[in-house]
């Protein structure tokens, strides 16, 4: 979420009553080889719907996250805000796990967290979700405390029974403007590691949200019970970071991958960079830049108006030794394009940027996964076929590429939707994320993602699930 604007949204959120699980779907027979799987929908009627928080959209789930368990391909882990506010930030944090590598899902609002599901957080945004070796998973959110004093908080829920079960959250570090807030917060669970957890998020300094920030990292070797002290690994000033997400291609490596600017926003050059660490996020090299783009803002093709995907939504994925990152730019000479880069070296070195798409349809959001077999996967939005609706039509489209990002094979992931139902961003036009979520399995890719109901209610939209090859 961006930080300037959640600032004065938070200040009208109100008090939320408890909540009730999602409607369980029947479960399926269990899965050991995923093959490809129909979209369907994961996430169901809000249970925190009678919370009756200020600006509160009923059945608007958003920006979902998704993990997989590096020792059982069947165990999945999704993560979304419930319940989305036009001013930024969410009602409830919501979990959804399957063991059937997405066939049917289990879906509750994780506790102790927003007050709409029993917790202390008037609002809670930026989910992430990470499984580790030994099934453990965990749910890193900003928690938001509403009112005065205003506070934000980086927390990590943890599982250890896979996602039956939640303990209460672990606060990483809090902040309170006009000192200082925070954003975007995401985790690693080491994949060859048990009990060991990575986190990073951004750190702003004042009240204004966008002049500059720094990011931060810690560590847990406890499964989340205890986090090491916040340690700021870039130094500040004039330059905004933004997006940050860990991956590890090799056993020791730890790359942060992230958007960077000064300032990050439409109309500026921008990087996506870089940070480094051997040691466990420990100690960290300096911060490397992996491509220069054009931060640009997706614009509806109708109206003219924004949309709310930025050139800062950066993506990174790792597996088979190698690590990447993808990131888009929508100019508006009509020169639109999704890009990937690579690095076979830990982080060191990466490629000459390769086009995934490259069209006048502004493809936005990019999602990164590698999958078991090593090739390399991309979801995205589309609007190449936006005239032909419903509405604005808008599609989920699906690449994958087996030579590390130089070619790729393309396909549409789903059916299109209206564009124009989703939640709008006050100020920023309709908003579905600022990520998406996207795995590899064996041989396939499992993608969790948001779409605007059938029916095309406004505000109205539901988490979709697909595996595809």
């Amino acid at each position: 979420m961006r930080a300037a604007g959640i600032l004065a949204a938070v200040l009208l959120a109100t008090a939320c009553t408890a909540t009730v699980p999602f409607p369980l779907p029947r479960r399926s027979p269990p899965v050991t080889a995923p093959g490809e799987l129909a979209p369907r929908t994961i996430s169901g009627p809000s249970p925190i719907a009678s919370c009756g928080g200020t600006d509160q959209l009923v059945n608007a789930p958003e920006e979902p996250t998704l993990a997989v368990d590096p020792s059982d391909q069947t165990h999945l882990v999704a993560a979304w805000q419930q319940d989305r506010r036009p001013g930024g930030a969410a009602y409830g944090a919501a979990v959804a796990v399957s063991r059937d590598a997405g066939a049917s899902w289990k879906a509750s609002m994780l506790p102790d967290l927003a007050r709409c599901a029993g917790g202390p957080y008037g609002l809670v945004s930026d989910t992430w979700a990470s499984v580790g070796p030994d099934h453990t998973a965990y749910v890193s959110t900003l928690a938001i405390t509403t009112g005065r004093p205003l506070g934000y908080s980086v927390v990590v829920s943890t599982s250890r029974d896979g996602g039956r079960s939640w303990a209460a959250p672990v606060v990483l570090a809090t902040a309170s403007p006009p000192l200082a807030l925070l954003d975007k917060p995401s985790i690693l669970a080491d994949p060859r590691k048990p009990g060991r957890v990575y986190a990073v998020w951004a750190r702003f300094p004042g009240s204004t949200g966008n002049a500059g920030d720094q990011v931060f990292f810690s560590r847990s070797d406890d499964h989340g019970a205890s986090w090491s002290t916040p340690a700021a690994l870039t130094a500040g000033g004039a330059v905004e970071t933004q997006n940050n997400e860990l991956v590890t291609p090799a056993d020791g490596v730890l790359l942060d991958v992230f958007s960077q600017g000064a300032p990050l926003q439409s109309g500026h050059q921008g990087q996506v960079g870089v940070l480094r660490s051997t040691d466990g996020g420990r100690t960290w090299a300096a911060p490397a830049t992996i491509a220069s783009f054009a931060i640009t803002q997706t614009t509806d093709p109708d109206t003219g108006r924004t949309i709310r995907a930025f050139g800062q939504d950066v993506a990174a994925a790792a597996g088979g030794g190698w690590a990447y990152a993808a990131w888009f730019e929508n100019r508006r000479d009509g020169s639109s394009a999704i890009w990937t880069s690579g690095s076979s070296d830990g982080g060191r070195t990466w490629s000459e940027a390769s086009p995934v798409v490259e069209e006048a349809a502004q493809p936005f959001l990019p999602a990164l996964a590698v999958a078991g077999d090593g090739r390399l996967g991309v979801t995205w939005y589309d609007l190449r076929d936006a005239a032909a609706g419903p509405g604005l039509g808008t599609q989920v489209w699906a690449g994958t590429s087996a030579d590390h990002g130089r070619t790729w094979r393309s396909r549409q992931l789903d059916r299109p939707f209206d564009l124009h139902a989703a939640p709008v961003a006050t100020g920023e036009g309709p908003f579905i994320g600022d990520y998406e979520g996207l795995v590899g399995l064996g041989t396939v890719f499992a993608a969790a993602y948001v779409r605007t109901t059938a029916a095309g209610t406004a505000n109205r939209t539901e988490i979709a699930f697909a595996r595809f090859a």
